[in-house]
C-alpha cells in the first residue's frame, strides 16, 4: 500500500483475495471522480445537469 498512487491506485479485499488495481481513468474523468467538497459537487452536478441532458 506504500507503493500505490494516491487516488490513482485502489486496493481491493474479498474472501477471494485481494489486489491492488487503476481504474485507468483519464485526466478529465479522474477531474470529476476525484471532487469531494460541497462546492466541487455542486459544480459538478450543475455541469452534469446543462451538459448530459437525456
Amino acid at each position: 500500500m506504500k507503493t500505490a498512487k494516491k487516488k490513482r491506485q485502489y486496493y481491493y479485499k474479498s474472501v477471494l483475495g485481494r489486489c491492488l488495481f487503476e481504474l485507468g481513468l483519464g485526466e478529465i474523468a479522474l477531474s470529476f471522480v476525484a471532487v469531494s467538497s460541497k462546492e466541487d459537487l455542486a459544480e459538478v452536478q450543475k455541469f452534469i445537469t446543462e451538459n448530459l441532458q437525456m
